[in-house]
């Protein structure tokens, strides 16, 4: 042998064929493979093929067998380290030779060219390339392909192979996905004719293997190679595209829903498919293709029937929906399911397709919640994925931490494809499968959802059915349906979040032990105003909701874009706008008046960093009007906070007053513009309704004149006699004396307490005081033994039926409002209910009800301001059939309401809203306003939800000034995340002049036996417990002042408010701790 120097970093030696042939033993065995000499004495007994075959080529050039056998087999990865030299005779190319560093590198004169790359190809020497092995027996082939295993991805399934065989055409054809959008492809024009083949999959020494079996139809015939490569072999190709179809027949057909049906497709026994999850196949039939998913035969385990003709290939399923005048479907439908023994092709059907991303079910996060959104046959991608969700993370006991929520949307209870299996599913693991079907066309007797996908709907059902879900580490939204259908949900379930930019972010006292950027949010919608004519702001936040950020300490703000906050926030929303802090800017109007003289302090319970601020502004109040301003809001609250509603929570709140003068007074009405400071604005004339914010900005920098930490509910006073308001950032209501303070405690409700809507017709409808089912009811600590329910844990739904929802907004003036509706006659020992609103009828009598001819007594309010009025019947219930009602003016002058006068509006008279119930009798519905059970509450679409109260809550009945028990509850929860119960320990230490002594007094909020004398509740007090290194002191108990000795370092105090107001505290918020220690 010799030795030849390439460059100056590689030497390879030069072997005779006699050198050569000295090594042919087990033991001692060298082989030559195109010019290059490797020992392969370790590789011989894990030779797939045995120890026979390579036993013949040992001590010789066996590049001939190798290349009929293995021709595409990546020798030189498998045997390398173990390279002897260059047999005697081949040649090094000069060019390559000098630049290459390593033994595999180098090249040989009568090496073969390069293989070509194709278009839409990656390089076979792409690193994702498999090594290739082809083994001869005398009854089959063995077609082995290997991977080398990428440790961040999980082993290969059989899912993730195609194996296929065009026997016309004589083409076998293997796929593998390497990921949702490359596929690795290898294509042969075989040389001799196989019977069937069948794959199996395994993961050993790092390589994912996938061997492919085929049996010969002449056994004992040696191959010498699996045939000629195709144009596309041996590539990594875009999945997109392929083009590919095979022979398929279907065998079987059965009706799932309403013009739906599930079909078995049958292939050919020499062909196998994996199919990925959210992956589709085409179906061609004639000169029609359509793309359809496959699914599994059942979802409750059904296994599918066992006789079925047409062969022994695999079967695929497919739900397909037969529609009228779909070309494909028709078709489809009249094609003759096979009952051949043998395989007779009727379609055919492509390689499954797709690019979705099934990442986050290999590998699913601590608390992985999916989301589904179904239209009709919509369903399909879902069932594999659900299916699979059931196999390997609950019964496979892989997680135990994937939530499935699944909305299905369908026209009728008869379009529900596999209703008894999903509902099923949704009983038997209930604590990790909902099943929500939703229809848009119902029938009287349904029971559940109605309506298209909207906002509301979908946050309710969240709300009911993944209450945690914005403690969720994952969750992902899967949408399927038709185009209108998937555009309508992503409409909806789009987050576009308002985040106002603090001096400081609010410190949260119960997140807990958590990363100092850790943030709570409380979310709730942002104001937003319709356009008018004027120079008012743009509304660039139109539909975002507002952000309400928590951190577990005090920070600084988030205006920089690089603070750490600003990742968590962005997990919540699709877009984050962020308002940086507005500096207020004094107006000509007001200079010449200290800040004394514009901002009074009408409840003053303590420091802002320890309060809750509650801002009074106004808008349209001139600065000759300052006095009324003040005189207003001092009204407003003595009403507000002093009355009943929400006195309970004075000893937690400050409450402001800001004066703001406007130039001119009152507020815009359409053909009616006022420059006033923050634009407030009716957009519609009439009836009197909702009021606008205009001049965003200009209001949150006034709020903010009090400091940091000082604007936590600002509200908005029109200088206004009428009707108004809205809610959401801020609360905003008028100046009215008739209607003013109902509007604020109702949108203050909203506020406090996010919460929904309690009356009907509206379209928010969520929070504590809602539920879409009997199931989701979240108040069942307040159902009380003696309650209509039965008591504790235990709902029932209140008896009750709607039979006019009626918003006709209507002018009686001009026409009158008239109902006809049917009774059917159910409700005798109950009675009826009518609930109207009302404006503009100021006179005695100038407005008739009739309902069924017969007068209803009616007696008006002296105000043209709007007004409810109602009327309940217990001694008469509606008989069986049709019934009208009718509403009118009495006096038929149409007034002139087309020019208001100077300083006064004028007010038409009309009917806002038109309420018709009926209810059953006293052991079927309760009308008590004290009891608390599950009542009816319908949205502007008839979609029924439940309250917790009849008329007990002013969050439905606006004349009420009571809030029901949950809403105050709720109330005192969100208040205490923000207000510590304990306010200072002051530390004295040597008190009295005795050195070994320290005096410690705790300071503690005013509530429960610490409350104002006029202002207690009765069962409410606050406990105190001290501790000394994890023990209680219980001499100390409920002490205020104690005095601790010399050494005793580690102490905690623990303040608990006990309040029959708090039932349900799953999150100890009315506990409060803080640690201190003695020096």
């Amino acid at each position: 042998m010799s030795t030849l120097h390439v460059n100056a970093s590689i030497s390879v030696e030069i072997i005779p064929l006699q050198e050569l042939a000295k090594h042919n033993t087990k033991t001692d065995a060298w082989i030559s493979i195109r010019g290059r000499v490797y020992d392969i004495s370790w590789y011989i007994s894990q030779h797939p093929g045995g120890v026979d075959p390579l036993l013949a080529y040992i001590g010789k050039d066996g590049t001939k067998a190798f290349n009929s056998i293995h021709s595409y087999v990546d020798f030189a990865s498998i045997l390398k380290g173990h390279e002897k030299g260059i047999l005697e005779g081949h040649s090094l190319r000069t060019k390559e030779a000098t630049a290459a560093t390593s033994f595999s590198e180098l090249v040989l004169e009568d090496d073969p060219p390069p293989t070509k790359t194709c278009c839409g190809c990656i390089h076979r020497r792409d690193r994702r390339m498999p090594k290739i092995s082809f083994f001869n027996s005398p009854a089959a082939i063995a077609y082995e392909v290997k991977f080398k295993r990428n440790p961040l991805v999980p082993p290969s399934q059989e899912e993730d192979w195609c194996v296929g065989l065009d026997e016309e055409d004589n083409v076998f054809t293997v796929k593998k996905y390497l990921d949702d959008t490359n596929i690795w492809m290898a294509s042969y024009k075989i040389d001799n004719p196989i019977s069937y083949a069948f794959i199996q999959c395994v993961f050993r020494d790092s390589y994912d293997t996938c061997e492919i079996t085929m049996k010969k139809k002449e056994e004992g015939v040696v191959w010498r190679r699996l045939g000629t490569p195709m144009p596309r072999s041996h590539v990594i190709i875009p999945n997109s595209s392929l083009n590919d179809s095979y022979d398929a027949s279907i065998v079987y057909k059965e009706k799932v829903a309403r013009d739906v049906n599930i079909y078995g497709i049958r292939f050919r026994r020499c062909v196998h498919f994996g199919i990925r999850l959210g992956h589709h196949m085409k179906i061609q039939l004639e000169d029609v293709t359509r793309a359809y998913t496959p699914v599994c035969y059942s979802m409750s385990g059904k296994p599918a029937p066992s006789k079925i003709h047409g062969g022994h290939g695999q079967i695929f399923w497919f739900i397909i929906k037969t529609y009228k005048n779909g070309p494909m479907t028709q078709k489809l439908d009249q094609v003759h399911v096979s009952k051949d023994a043998k395989f007779v092709p009727n379609v055919k059907v492509s390689s499954p397709l797709g690019s979705f991303d099934a990442t986050f079910l290999l590998y699913p996060s601590a608390a992985l919640a999916l989301i589904m959104f179904a239209g009709g046959t919509g369903i399909t991608p879902m069932v594999r994925i659900i299916a699979h969700v059931v196999e390997q993370y609950h019964n496979g006991g892989l997680s135990d931490g994937v939530d499935v929520v699944l909305i299905f949307w369908n026209k009728t209870m008869e379009d529900i494809i596999w209703n008894d299996q999903f509902t099923d599913l949704s009983q038997s693991e209930s604590d990790w499968f909902r099943f929500i079907p939703v229809l848009t066309q119902p029938a009287q007797s349904w029971k559940g959802l109605v309506g298209r996908p909207s906002m509301m709907q979908i946050n309710a059902i969240l709300d009911d059915y993944l209450p945690d879900r914005d403690v969720v580490t994952e969750k992902h939204a899967l949408i399927c349906g038709s185009n209108g259908f998937i555009k309508s949900v992503e409409d909806t379930n789009s987050s576009n979040c308002l985040v106002l930019a603090e001096e400081i972010l609010k410190k949260s006292l119960h997140i807990g032990n958590v990363s100092r950027w850790h943030v709570e949010k409380v979310s709730y919608p942002a104001v937003r105003g319709n356009s008018i004519d004027g120079d008012f702001e743009s509304d660039e936040f139109l539909g975002s909701r507002l952000l309400e950020i928590f951190t577990p300490h005090e920070s600084t703000a988030i205006e920089e874009e690089s603070h750490p906050t600003r990742k968590e926030v962005g997990k919540y929303c699709d877009s984050v706008n962020y308002v940086a802090h507005q500096k207020y800017e004094a107006s000509s109007r007001g200079k010449g008046k200290s800040l004394e003289d514009n901002i009074l302090k009408l409840v003053d319970n303590g420091p802002s960093s320890n309060r809750i601020d509650v801002v009074f502004m106004g808008d349209g109040y001139t600065e000759k009007e300052r006095p009324k301003f003040f005189a207003d809001i001092t009204r407003l609250v003595v009403e507000t906070f002093y009355a009943s509603t929400f006195s309970e929570f004075l000893p937690l709140l400050n409450i402001w007053a800001i004066f703001t003068p406007s130039t001119d007074s009152g507020i815009s009405y359409p053909g009616r513009q006022k420059n006033t400071t923050f634009s407030l604005h009716r957009p519609t004339s009439g009836a009197p309704r909702g009021i606008y914010v205009r001049k965003k900005n200009a209001a949150r920098a006034t709020c903010r004149r009090l400091g940091p930490s000082a604007c936590d509910y600002p509200i908005i006073i029109a200088n206004d006699e009428y009707y108004g308001g809205i809610g959401g950032e801020f609360a905003v209501s008028t100046s009215s004396l008739t209607s003013g303070a109902m509007v604020l405690r109702h949108e203050l409700g909203h506020n406090f307490a996010r919460v929904g809507e309690e009356y009907d017709g509206g379209e928010v409808y969520n929070g504590v005081n809602s539920a879409s089912s009997l199931q989701s009811v979240g108040w069942r600590a307040w159902l009380d033994k003696n309650s209509s329910s039965g008591g504790r844990g235990r709902v029932r739904e209140e008896r009750m039926v709607y039979r006019i929802l009626g918003f006709p907004q209507n002018d009686l003036d001009k026409r009158e409002v008239s109902y006809t509706f049917r009774s059917n006659g159910a409700f005798s020992g109950g009675g009826w209910i009518l609930i109207v609103t009302l404006s503009g009828a100021e006179e005695p009598g100038s407005v008739q009800f009739l309902l069924d001819g017969e007068t209803l007594p009616w007696t008006s309010r002296g105000t043209k301001d709007k007004s409810i009025y109602s009327w309940t019947n217990t001694t008469h219930p509606l008989s069986l059939g049709r019934h009208t009602l009718t509403i009118s003016a009495t006096d038929k002058a149409i007034k002139d309401t087309s020019l208001p006068l100077p300083h006064e509006t004028r007010i038409p008279r009309s009917i806002g809203s038109v309420l018709f119930y009926e209810f059953g009798n006293p052991n079927e519905f309760q009308q008590s306003d004290d009891v608390i059970s599950a009542y009816p509450t319908w949205n502007a679409q008839g979609r029924k939800s439940f309250r917790p109260t009849n008329n007990g809550c002013l969050m439905r009945n606006m004349s009420h000034d009571q809030l029901c028990s949950i809403c105050k509850e709720e109330i005192w929860l969100q208040f205490l995340r923000r207000v510590s119960l304990i306010e200072d320990i002051i530390i004295l230490i040597g008190e009295g002049g005795n050195s070994t002594t320290t005096k410690v007094t705790l300071e503690i909020i005013g509530l429960g036996q610490f409350r104002r004398e006029d202002q207690r509740i009765e069962g409410e007090r606050m406990e105190v417990r001290w501790e000394l290194d994890g023990k209680e002191r219980l001499e100390l108990r409920d002490q205020l002042d104690i005095v601790a000795t010399q050494g005793q370092r580690d102490w905690q105090v623990v303040v608990k408010l006990v309040t029959p107001r708090v039932r349900h505290d799953p999150r100890a918020i009315t506990l409060h701790k803080r640690k201190f220690f003695i020096q």
